[in-house]
């Protein structure tokens, strides 16, 4: 039988691959991993995103903002010397005046109630952005001598909260969560399951906060107050008696001393000690002025800086401070924190010791010079806003307004006779400021003026001690003024009202402003001072210009 052939079965089996060859759905695969990475990517941006803007706002950045983000946006390799600590270095030190004075790049990187374990981590910090540069850290014996369990856990998450992502601010978490055992782990590393309840309570300024621009760094990480004792009403109530009774000896008892070292805070100035010399950065231990400050503080910062074989300025023993020039009354906002007048005599006799104790680079002249200048001219317009308020006769005030070069909106009124003591030299400013008509004032005559932006935008002037009013509104830095004037004894119900009467026995004076009178309305020249940039209040004052040219307030009179 012939023999039956069949035709050939396909067998469904897959051949065998061959070896090395990629499966043929390995691109599905793929595509689907990298769909998993990129939805968590976007999980952990909008984490991230919904963080910062949860955050409150005073929390996020509180007073160290401008501190901390300012530090990452300095020039790299462009500070030389670096401050951490307390709030006290952070309002008595400048770094812009140092670097006018003496050419010396600094940066100010002290927080309110700093605990050692932040300032170690924050010039870690600094040392990693900054790199090479930085050749000397100010150290605030200030936080070393508070005592035993001073610090909270809030004074450390303030600093977290504010420093980028590193593996330095994971440490500083780690360390936080070792000695505050009460905080969260995942509440530091992730703020939005801390904060996510405040859906309802969004505001603009959380919203602001997202774009990272609201914060000045201008001043390099100090923190400036224009205000005094003087100002607060808290004038001598902040005395130097403890200061005198502070000496240069070790004259206290030990135990007392002991008491004010914590073993946490110590553990870190040792840190501190080890990270500078590892990174061949000299070492000065320091502390600004304080009228509160105890010869026990003192004897205690000295005993560490002899343990450690660091120089000490404890800037608040007498003749220091008197070296300095200090007045707590007018240079301090109260009994440890000076304000920018203050800081510049503070920091002025900082520079003198730096420069005659160690090598530092004069940058002025150079490319660092040129990033520096900027913000220098806006530092030196800080410090002319708050000699503003100090000036004592009206001829240096007069200087003060026409230095202003257009940044001030001025407001001038005359209560009662102004004209008899008005002096030429003070005539003479009035004119070349724009107010003709208080420089040509007489006897008897009532005056309303006002300058914007340096120019004159207008005045009047009242005979034999007439009412004259000037009235209008004053808006977003710009004064707009009806080019009719008001009736005398008509409703005030325009935003910015200014009168002026001279006539004996009826003699006022109003600056009103959205219904509040900002003038001293007190007898002779008054003037209300806004700065036109910032749309902020700057200064009230008034010049008895019947009788001399001193300013009426009992501020100038102390000054």
């Amino acid at each position: 039988m012939p023999l039956k052939t069949s035709a050939p079965q396909h067998s469904s089996a897959r051949k065998p691959q061959r070896r090395g060859s990629a499966p043929s759905n390995a691109p599905a695969r793929v595509r689907g991993l990298l769909k998993t990475l990129l939805f968590g990517a976007l999980v952990c941006a909008m984490v991230f995103v919904l963080s910062v803007l949860f955050t409150p706002t005073g929390e996020r950045f509180g007073d160290a903002k401008d501190t901390i983000r300012g530090l990452y946006d300095q020039p790299a390799e462009s500070v030389e010397v670096m401050a951490v600590g307390a709030s006290t270095m952070r309002w008595g030190f400048s770094p812009d005046y140092l670097y006018k004075e003496y050419g010396i790049r600094a940066y100010d990187c002290c927080t309110s109630a700093q605990a050692p374990m932040v300032g170690y981590y924050l010039l870690q910090e600094a040392l990693r952005v900054q790199g090479s540069s930085i050749r000397l850290a100010l150290i605030d014996m200030g936080p070393y001598v508070k005592g035993k369990n001073f610090f909270k856990s809030t004074d450390v998450e303030r600093a977290i909260i504010n420093m980028d992502p590193s593996k330095i601010k994971y440490e500083l978490i780690e360390d936080l969560l070792k000695n505050y055992p009460e905080v969260r782990r995942s509440e530091q590393y992730v703020p939005l399951l801390r904060y996510h309840e405040r859906w309802n309570e969004l505001e603009s300024a959380d919203f602001e906060s997202l774009l990272g621009n609201d914060y000045d760094t201008y001043a390099h990480g100090q923190n400036l107050s224009f205000e005094s004792n003087a100002t607060r009403g808290t004038a001598g109530k902040h005395t130097t008696e403890k200061n005198d009774a502070i000496t240069p000896e070790i004259d206290t008892d030990k135990d007392d001393i002991e008491a004010l070292y914590d073993d946490v805070s110590l553990s870190y100035l040792d840190k501190i000690i080890e990270l500078c010399a590892d990174n061949e950065v000299q070492g000065l231990f320091m502390k600004t002025p304080a009228s509160m400050w105890t010869d026990a503080r003192h004897d205690a910062c000295a005993n560490l800086a002899k343990r450690y074989d660091v120089p000490l300025l404890d800037m608040s023993l007498p003749e220091i401070r008197d070296a300095c020039g200090v007045d707590y009354d007018l240079d301090y906002y109260d009994s440890k924190h000076a304000n920018i007048l203050g800081s510049l005599k503070i920091t002025g006799y900082l520079g003198s010791y730096l420069h005659d104790n160690f090598d530092l680079t004069d940058a002025r002249g150079s490319a660092a010079d040129e990033e520096m200048e900027a913000d220098l001219q806006r530092y030196e317009q800080a410090v002319q806003d708050a000699q503003l308020a100090r000036s004592s006769t009206l001829e240096a005030y007069l200087d003060l307004l026409s230095e202003s070069k257009g940044r001030y909106t001025v407001f001038a009124t005359v209560k009662g006779e102004a004209a008899d003591a008005l002096t030429p030299e003070a005539r003479a400013k009035l004119e070349q400021l724009g107010l003709d008509g208080l420089a040509a004032l007489e006897h008897g005559q009532s005056y309303a003026g006002v300058l914007d932006g340096g120019a004159c935008v207008g005045q009047k002037t009242g005979t034999s001690g007439k009412e004259v009013t000037l009235s209008g509104a004053y808006r977003d830095g710009q004064v707009l003024l009806k080019k009719t004037s008001m009736q005398a004894g008509a409703v005030l119900d325009d935003p910015l009202v200014l009168v002026s009467a001279a006539r004996d026995g009826q003699a006022h004076t109003d600056i009103m402003l959205d219904g509040e009178d900002l003038s001293e309305s007190a007898p002779g020249i008054n003037f209300v001072v806004y700065n036109r940039e910032t749309n902020t209040l700057l200064d009230t004052s008034a010049f008895n210009t019947h009788t001399g040219s001193a300013r009426s307030s009992d501020l100038a009179a102390s000054a």
